[in-house]
């Protein structure tokens, strides 16, 4: 398929043993993605012993392009952004997402979509009863989650070596 090469250049923060690497990165993105998209291009040491996430934009993007088939997801991270549904973002915008509140009723269905919020330490969806399913896997920074009164019953936190407290009291 025909593509438009995406010449990325980037120091990776991944830094494991007194070495850190400078590489180059060509992305090949398909010609028919269109005038607007975003690429998340995770970087992981040898031995997992710590990886960098990097996002990378071309044209204007809205929060729903990114976090797709999430509507709820979307209103809460449009509302931490202090953005207007439709409103064009940034990587630098999801990476200054450190924290996402979810608790409650109100709260997201799902936190599919998460994973592009990828300098993401703290989720609190305390109370949020909707939630069945969390993989978190995706977000390795994670340091406190709070899972506690919700409805899940599956949980992956693997690849999240920071994770320094876990509240699941009152779960399936």
């Amino acid at each position: 398929t025909p593509s438009t090469d995406i010449a990325v250049n980037c120091v990776p923060t991944v830094t494991y043993s007194g070495y850190t690497t400078t590489d180059a990165y060509t992305i090949n993105v398909p010609a028919d993605a269109g005038d607007g998209f975003m690429i998340r291009v995770t970087i992981k040491a040898k031995q997992g012993e710590g990886s960098s996430t990097i996002l990378f934009q071309k044209g204007t993007i809205t929060v729903g392009d990114v976090i797709q088939n999430n509507p709820d997801l979307v209103t809460v991270i449009e509302d931490l952004l202090g953005k207007q549904p439709g409103d064009a973002i940034t990587p630098e915008d999801l990476n200054s997402i450190t924290t996402i509140d979810v608790s409650g009723e109100n709260g997201a269905n799902s936190l599919e979509g998460i994973e592009n919020l990828p300098n993401l330490t703290e989720i609190n969806a305390n109370g949020n009863s909707n939630l069945t399913e969390v993989d978190l896997s995706s977000n390795p920074g994670l340091t406190n989650v709070d899972l506690g009164g919700t409805g899940i019953s599956e949980l992956n936190l693997s690849n999240n070596p920071n994770l320094e407290q876990i509240r699941a009291k009152g779960t399936n």
